[in-house]
């Protein structure tokens, strides 16, 4: 019961978290904030070309009321990294964000490639060359949305 309790809170929560940061300019600036990892306001304004440092405070004060960012003692904001709506489907990797997608596609490329040298036949490299089409267009997707 108490478990159940739990993950309705939880989900109720990533809700919530989706619904704040759905406008876009919060999202690219907590995406800004996953590869600087801690950045003060004039950081975050020059990497965002936003025109003014109040910009940049109203988004960063944003994602702190919403739980996305920590105020430090030296007035710089910490990124407090978490998986939520479409970051569910990529992995941070120094400071890149790569789609799981993209390891599918290639995945699939490769057997399609395999299953043509082993023995060319028409119908399993159709399917390959369908399946990795499919995927490499949800990897240009999931880019396209950073």
């Amino acid at each position: 019961m108490l478990q159940r309790n739990a993950e309705r809170n939880m989900l109720t929560q990533e809700k919530e978290l989706v619904h704040d940061v759905q406008f876009k300019t919060i999202f690219r600036v907590y995406l800004c904030l996953l590869k600087l990892r801690e950045a003060s306001t004039k950081d975050v304004q020059r990497a965002m070309v936003f025109p003014t440092p109040a910009q940049a405070k109203y988004h960063l004060k944003r994602l702190g009321e919403i739980g996305l960012v920590e105020l430090l003692d030296n007035g710089d904001f910490r990124v407090v990294s978490r998986k939520f709506g479409i970051l569910r489907f990529f992995f941070k990797a120094r400071n890149m964000m790569i789609p799981m997608s993209l390891f599918y596609t290639t995945f699939f490329a490769l057997v399609t490639i395999l299953l043509y040298l082993r023995g060319p036949s028409l119908e399993l490299i159709l399917l390959g060359a369908l399946v990795t089409a499919k995927e490499a267009a949800d990897t240009y997707s999931y880019f396209a949305m950073l």
